[in-house]
């Protein structure tokens, strides 16, 4: 779930052009639009491939669900 919170986080502060986090400066700020987009998909990525590796279906399916449910809105 870390993994899945600090991609949103990093998605986050590329829609909001967010220049620091926590007083430090964003991986927005720091690498671009382009290099935090894809830092933030790469953290989503990674929750997925962990995930996949625990051979748990029950698992993948929450973080799933969860995922669709932050890019909609719900």
């Amino acid at each position: 779930m870390e993994l899945v919170h600090s991609a949103t986080l990093v998605h986050d502060d590329v829609l909001d052009g967010s220049p620091l986090r926590r007083g430090r400066p964003t991986v927005v700020a720091s690498g671009g639009r382009l290099v935090a987009t894809a830092t933030g998909d790469l953290l989503f990525s990674r929750a997925f491939a962990e995930l996949a590796g625990s051979n748990s279906v029950a698992a993948v399916r929450v973080l799933s669900r969860a995922s669709s449910e932050l890019a909609t809105g719900s």
